[in-house]
């Protein structure tokens, strides 16, 4: 993934949950007086996560490709530990 597809995917997402976020989560006012059904804001929370940690792959896959060799284990070492 390059770092123009990132930085779009990654402002995308971030815009999406934060607009969701500002309107399913932060008013439950009528969800707490009864007024409105709470199962569309339950299900429209889970939807915000979900777009929070779809935000974060980015990050993920940038972190899996640059990693240093070092942090794992290497093939030899375990070729002689058998």
């Amino acid at each position: 993934m390059g770092r123009t597809a990132a930085v779009i995917w990654h402002v995308s997402f971030c815009v999406a949950a934060g607009v969701l976020y500002f309107f399913f989560v932060l008013p439950r006012t009528l969800e707490l007086l009864g007024d409105t059904s709470p199962t569309p804001g339950t299900a429209l929370r889970i939807v915000t996560g979900a777009l929070i940690g779809l935000a974060a792959l980015p990050v993920v896959f940038t972190l899996l490709r640059t990693r240093p060799p070092e942090f794992g284990t290497p093939k030899l070492a375990l070729n002689l530990r058998t």
